[in-house]
């Protein structure tokens, strides 16, 4: 019985300590690393160049004393491979142009050790992504031409932390400088470049800088976003995975709960002799209480700590493998997640037990001379009421605590009440319906049947234990399976696991063919082209801001009543027409989830 309590308190401390380690270690990983993931402290972008009005705009706003500045524009292009003069295979990359300043934060890592310096990018250099070197066949010294232009591969960059402005990447990254950037004709008139400015403050001051800069531009297309708020979505969607799988844990030790419960009353059954000798020797209802309390503290600590040692153990057999993705080469027990797990290790323990301990309170000293005073049934007195009602009052507070929130909460609490009346019910309604069978000629069944409604037998404690593990396996793969249809939902049910972009016309056969072994669903070929909203119901306009002018309402709302929107090219070519409902934000001919329009 001993390692049975032990047991039922290490498992469910095991799995707290565990998951909420796996957790925290994540979050402090990603979170630590936000602002190597923006590259700088603030980035203010728009998809047209800055005017000088614009960046005056941007220094009055950071403040009199200024902040470090560097600019980088973002941009789509064909890259092909020069060889012998001759321009032979095209591919699609992301071009990045740069400043000596880029980044402020983290750095590039590049191939063979080599450390980044914006001298490489000097003199028309270029900074590529392995699989370009992969799908134009060049190397390290080799040639390539960008907008018409020669360029010359200096590095291979093999680690490139910065995010991309709209975190979709349509090919591999090549990095320029902004002044050979600016020389080549891809950021002419008509063309679709990210231009940003990187700035570098004091982390006391974002909190205030981004308001006021969004402020500022909030009539036009100027966007703002800090490492700050990366880290802080980081942490919220991090923390919520953490709670909710530390009530899984908390499941576990309400089931744990119930075992030490279901121990602790054969234990008192066991030592009402010895409760009625110290009571002969003077001992108060009180002291001895006090003492089995402490008992069972003490048990409750040693399963804790066992239950952390088994978290260590399982954690540091995690392969690392599995821990490569997340960039994490090991995972050990965090101090916060070892004194949550002993912490409700100790109070889930207490509050199941104290409840059959206060039995003993009723044990009488005369029992040493009259077998016939002991405890024969089980009542319920004032104190046992209380104490059952702070027991629930705890586990409320402890689920609350565990999901923190407390609708959360309420709602695990509610449910697991409900749950467990119903299976002590089932669990009576049971015995009492196989009584009839105590009248059964055979003696096994009759015996068995007896046996299960005998008075301090354990069946209704084993039924409701036995049920509410099916309860909490149920819920959490019910609410494994809602997350992931919401989730679903959100994407698209048709959105496609894999999308290759750049398609040739003759290639869509061999591309066709290469696939189709792998598809649950034939694949969709679709021919596309970005475009720029350049007229509203008819009308020729240039959207400078956000809010243009048009009769009555913004060109946003006016979309969003389904009025007709006329996209596309820069010499007014229409490329598609029709009904935009539910289409905000009209200055980009492109939806927020189904991405560019212009498809046919």
């Amino acid at each position: 019985r001993l390692l049975f309590f032990f047991l039922c308190v290490a498992i469910g401390v095991a799995a707290i300590v565990a998951l909420r380690s796996v957790m925290q270690t994540v979050r402090l990983k990603l979170t630590s690393e936000a602002r190597d993931l923006v590259g700088a402290d603030v980035i203010v972008q728009t998809s047209r160049p800055w005017s000088q009005a614009q960046r005056d705009q941007i220094q009055s706003s950071v403040g009199p004393a200024g902040a470090p500045a560097t600019n980088v524009v973002e941009t789509q292009t064909m890259a092909s491979r020069v060889e012998s003069g001759v321009v032979t295979g095209v591919r699609l990359v992301e071009i990045r142009g740069v400043e000596a300043a880029f980044p402020f934060y983290g750095t590039l890592e590049l191939a063979g050790g080599q450390l980044y310096s914006h001298r490489l990018l000097a003199g028309r250099g270029a900074l590529v992504q392995p699989e370009l070197l992969v799908r134009l066949g060049v190397k390290i010294g080799d040639g390539i031409q960008l907008g018409g232009r020669p360029f010359t591969i200096r590095g291979v960059v093999t680690k490139d932390r910065v995010q991309r402005a709209g975190g979709f990447s349509l090919g591999p990254r090549v990095y320029v400088d902004l002044a050979d950037l600016v020389d080549t004709p891809l950021l002419g008139f008509g063309s679709r470049a990210t231009h940003q400015i990187l700035l570098r403050v004091d982390a006391a001051s974002i909190d205030g800088l981004v308001p006021r800069i969004r402020r500022a531009f909030r009539d036009e297309l100027v966007t703002v976003r800090s490492w700050r708020g990366l880290e802080d979505q980081l942490g919220r969607t991090l923390t919520l995975a953490e709670n909710y799988l530390s009530l899984v844990g908390f499941a576990m030790v309400v089931l744990g709960g119930i075992g030490v419960w279901s121990v602790t009353r054969v234990f008192v059954q066991q030592k009402i002799r010895s409760v009625a000798i110290l009571k002969c020797l003077g001992a108060s209802s009180g002291v001895v209480l006090a003492t089995y309390v402490l008992q069972v503290g003490w048990l409750a600590a040693g399963g804790s700590v066992l239950g952390v040692g088994l978290a260590a153990g399982g954690l540091s057999a995690i392969p690392s493998r599995l821990l490569a993705p997340l960039g994490i080469a090991a995972v050990g027990v965090t101090a916060s997640a070892a004194a949550q797990g002993i912490a409700v290790g100790l109070l889930v323990s207490l509050m199941f037990a104290l409840v059959p301990l206060l039995e003993m309170r009723r044990v009488k000293p005369l029992l040493l001379l009259r077998a016939d005073t002991a405890l024969t049934a089980r009542t319920r007195d004032w104190q046992s009421r209380l104490a059952g009602a702070g027991m629930i009052g705890a586990l409320i507070l402890v689920a609350v605590w565990q999901a923190d929130s407390l609708r959360a909460g309420l709602y695990v609490s509610a449910s697991l009440a409900i749950v467990s009346a119903a299976l002590l019910g089932a669990s009576r309604l049971l015995v009492r319906a196989v009584r009839p069978l105590t009248r059964s000629r055979h003696f096994a069944l009759r015996h068995a049947v007896v046996s299960l409604g005998r008075p301090g037998n354990q069946t209704r404690v084993v039924l409701m234990a036995v049920g509410l593990g099916c309860f909490f396996i149920l819920s959490i793969r019910a609410l494994q399976t809602n997350l992931l249809e919401e989730f679903t939902g959100q994407i698209g049910r048709n959105a496609p696991d894999l999308v290759l972009i750049d398609v040739q016309p003759d290639q869509v056969e061999g591309v066709r063919a290469a696939v189709t072994p792998h598809l649950t669903q034939p694949a969709r070929i679709w021919p596309m082209m970005r475009a720029r909203v350049v007229g509203v119901d008819g009308r020729r306009l240039t959207l400078a801001r956000v809010r243009h002018h048009l009769p009555g309402r913004a060109p946003a709302e006016r979309a969003a009543d389904g009025r007709r929107v006329l996209a596309g090219t820069d010499d007014g070519t229409p490329v598609r027409s029709g009904r935009r409902r539910g289409y905000r934000g009209v200055h980009r001919a492109e939806h927020p989830r189904r991405g560019p329009r212009g498809r046919r």
